[in-house]
């Protein structure tokens, strides 16, 4: 019994009861507001701590930070992550990246950092392809003749014959077939061998599997895509399909392949922080596979020479709160978030694609193309620049801070001139989701690829230029920004709507003259046509309650003449929205504009008014 007076000294778990109120909050039944249940004070020390035992287990720090942002609480859900991979020996053994030995020797992770895994860009297709036999080196093979493939418009899936030679299936047969969703990496594409030519027990292993699902014909890209260029082309195009198609989807990951299943939440756990989770063709084969048909190889516990195949939905990710810890919580909706993402908007697109890698940068042009559901030919020179053009396009609207890039625009007047080359090269948006019924930061694009909305705006005096900076990744910027502020009295200093997050940049643009919009009919504003100049940081004193004004960029290829003064004389102040991209109905509006958009750009490539 403590004496009169004394002390009494209580350590309380302040962390753990804010994940024990965030758990609860998970269940439908108990409406809690979450707002407020990661504070900072108490989050930070676990978070830190966090990441120096994820560093400890061997984890890659790119793939942990990747799940952060893919994450609803970002950063605070990786405490939760880390626990599971921490909860058992055989878990803590297994949880460690490595990489494959198709590769050669194995080799860590540990020198990765938050930002970047030395693997994620190495040329999978130099990799020497994988052998499933007990010598790792059968010397036996199967010749599949992908170099006779013509007929783009079948589909190359591959009957499983035993001791036949593989027969191919016109895409007008019917029949269930199996899907390989793999990484290269592993060594099971194409690797250092001819086209065509696969390791025989590589391609009995997989018709064992496909067998097991009731399949007799499998589809896997490294023995189903042409190799003559138009046919390969149109192949590609449909890459999607054989996912959307298939009776199973079959992932394949060696990194998942060696880790032990069990029932605790830790496959779950071991699947986002796979090679396979990192890639953007598999994130592409993931979207377009049916809910209830992927179906993921791990080891068998009990037999580490045999394998467990495991169905997605039903066994691997978590079902209730109440039947699985927090961290498979967590994980498991890293993986919905991804696998039922729909793209209506770009910060949709970069959901998916920002944290995914591909061994050729054109590629993920490639996949952002396929999941937005535009046409793809990749024989075109400017594929990248053109498939930008027409994602936004279908898009119709734009976060804001996109333009505040500090790269070169395609073009240097005209429509586009305030886009870059890609869409991976925008500035990220400042927000992580921004909602299709909060749009007053977004900006309309029209057909010619101007781009038109509200700004918070100022005006500039000779002592500002002290105070700017050129935002810029390249020595040509910086020159057109200096140029532009030669003549300051023609300048104007933009910001996006509620958006004070310095030290992000500002949009530096010349004004031209006062024009007229008409996103529709009924609707005909006045706007300040502008030329886009670039992004530059800055230290002036904005008012605390900012006029806004409707800017357009991107239409008017004037040189400016007079000042920004005079010509904001002539804008019409008293138009009460300066934007109607913050109204409601504008979302049922700007699905149907995209629809006719994306019609008529089929309509001209069909036509060739496009070059492809």
């Amino acid at each position: 019994m403590p004496k009169a007076n004394q002390k009494i000294h209580v350590s309380v778990d302040l962390f753990g009861i804010y994940e024990l109120i965030y758990w609860i909050s998970t269940f439908k039944e108990v409406p809690i507001p979450t707002a407020h249940l990661h504070p900072q004070q108490v989050f930070q020390p676990v978070v830190l701590e966090t990441c120096e035992a994820a560093q400890r287990l061997g984890i890659c720090q790119n793939r942990l930070w990747n799940l952060a942002i893919g994450s609803t609480r970002e950063q605070d859900d990786l405490p939760a992550l880390i626990a599971l991979a921490k909860k058992s020996p055989q878990v803590t053994s297994y949880i460690k990246h490595k990489e494959p030995e198709a590769r050669g020797p194995a080799l860590d992770h540990d020198v990765c950092t938050s930002e970047f895994c030395k693997f994620s860009d190495i040329n999978s297709t130099s990799v020497k392809q994988l052998h499933k036999c007990k010598t790792r080196n059968c010397n036996e093979f199967v010749l599949f003749p992908t170099s006779e493939f013509k007929r783009s418009s079948e589909q190359y899936t591959w009957w499983l014959e035993r001791n036949n030679n593989p027969k191919e299936i016109p895409r007008i047969v019917p029949g269930r077939y199996v899907a390989i969703s793999h990484v290269w990496s592993d060594g099971t594409g194409i690797g250092v061998q001819e086209q065509g030519r696969v390791n025989r027990c590589l391609f009995e292993f997989f018709t064992l599997i496909s067998e097991k699902m009731g399949c007799k014909a499998i589809w896997w890209d490294t023995i189903s895509i042409p190799i003559e260029r138009k046919a390969r082309a149109k192949a590609i195009n449909r890459m999607h399909e054989n996912y959307e198609q298939a009776a199973h989807t079959i992932v394949h990951d060696e990194y998942l392949v060696q880790f032990p299943w069990a029932d605790d939440g830790s496959p779950c756990l071991a699947l986002v922080l796979s090679p396979w989770f990192t890639r953007g063709w598999t994130a592409l084969e993931l979207i377009k596979s049916n809910k209830d048909t992927v179906w993921v190889l791990f080891r068998d516990p009990n037999d580490p020479q045999k394998h467990v195949i495991k169905n997605l939905e039903a066994e691997i990710l978590a079902s209730h709160p109440f039947e699985c810890s927090l961290g498979h919580l967590v994980a498991s909706s890293i993986v919905k978030r991804l696998r039922d993402q729909r793209i209506r908007s770009l910060t949709d697109l970069m959901a998916v694609l920002r944290t995914r890698s591909t061994s050729w940068r054109r590629d993920r042009m490639i996949i952002a193309g396929l999941l937005t559901g535009h046409q793809v030919e990749t024989s075109i020179g400017d594929l990248q620049s053109q498939l930008t053009r027409d994602i936004l396009l279908c898009f119709v609207d734009i976060e804001a801070e996109f333009l505040l890039h500090g790269l070169t625009p395609m073009v240097q007047k005209g429509g586009f001139s305030w886009c870059p080359l890609t869409i991976f090269d925008g500035h990220a948006p400042l927000e992580r989701a921004v909602s299709d019924m909060f749009v007053s930061n977004k900006l309309y694009i029209d057909e010619q690829g101007a781009v038109s909305g509200a700004w918070k705006f100022h005006t500039l005096k000779k002592q500002d230029l002290d105070k700017l900076r050129p935002h810029s990744f390249h020595i040509s910027n910086d020159y057109r920004i200096r140029v532009a502020l030669r003549n300051w009295q023609r300048c104007l200093l933009l910001r996006p709507l509620y958006s004070d997050r310095r030290p992000s940049p500002a949009l530096l643009v010349t004004v031209i003259e006062i024009g007229e919009w008409h996103i529709n009919e009924d609707d005909k504003r006045s706007v300040v046509d502008c030329q886009y100049i670039g992004s530059v940081y800055e230290e002036l004193a904005w008012p605390s309650t900012v006029q806004k004004i409707s800017i357009r960029l991107g239409i008017n290829t004037k040189d400016p003449r007079e000042s920004a003064q005079a010509v904001l004389s002539n804008y019409d102040w008293k138009q009460d929205a300066p934007s109607p991209l913050n109204e409601t109905f504008w979302i049922v509006e700007k699905n149907e504009i995209s629809k006719k958009r994306m019609r008529s750009i089929k309509e001209k490539r069909h036509l060739g008014e496009i070059e492809f």
